[in-house]
């Protein structure tokens, strides 16, 4: 066993029932409003949230160098959508080891927004290799274990963005039905996080 999966390892035993929800979907859905929406609810009824969104512009870390990075427009050449997504990889696992493990250890409600299945719909949405993406991640994967994650909630809408990259996201979905659940943000933002809230409620107490 490397020391980086005996790290992990030592830490699903340390971490227990920890909670750890993810909100994703493509950019502009609404998944980060619900976020935020959700956080104040169950703030509301007192529980304890922190909420982090990769790859981490709103930290001072590598996150945010990364973020403004990826929306420099200056270059002389377009670069390498593989190269971007490395990045990003990059900045998850700095946010896994400095700061959502440690959150999460002290019995926090952890609210992710995006996760590695960003990386895998908009790489392969961009021209990444499939099976270069899958390596990718596979190097995130050893900083964290699927089993942290309670849920994914996938935000789409009706008839929204790229047809692609949907598809690239529905596809996650199908593989990991048991782990996700589908929200279309197509009415009430409060209806959604109201939902998504008693989701998360029903969650911890099932614990």
């Amino acid at each position: 066993m490397s020391g980086i999966t005996k790290k992990v390892s030592e830490l699903s035993d340390m971490m227990g029932n920890r909670h750890i929800f993810v909100f994703e979907g493509i950019d502009k859905v609404g998944k980060s409003t619900i976020l935020e929406r959700v956080k104040k609810e169950l703030q509301m009824k007192l529980y304890t949230c922190s909420t982090f969104h990769f790859p981490g512009k709103d930290l001072n870390c590598l996150g945010g160098d990364v973020y403004s990075i990826h929306h420099k427009t200056t270059y002389d050449r377009t670069p390498n959508p593989a190269a971007i997504q490395l990045m990003h990889i990059a900045a998850h696992i700095d946010m896994w080891t400095n700061y959502i493990i440690s959150e999460a250890e002290n019995g926090k409600l952890i609210l992710l927004d995006r996760f590695w299945w960003s990386t895998y719909s908009y790489g392969k949405a961009n021209g990444v290799d499939e099976n270069i993406l899958s390596k990718m991640i596979e190097i995130e994967k050893m900083f964290f274990c699927d089993e942290w994650i309670k849920k994914v909630f996938l935000i789409k809408k009706l008839h929204f963005g790229d047809i692609k990259l949907n598809d690239n996201y529905d596809s996650l979905a199908h593989q990991n039905q048991q782990n996700t659940l589908i929200l279309y943000n197509d009415g009430s933002i409060d209806e959604i996080s109201l939902k998504i809230v008693d989701y998360i409620e029903e969650c911890v107490k099932n614990e």
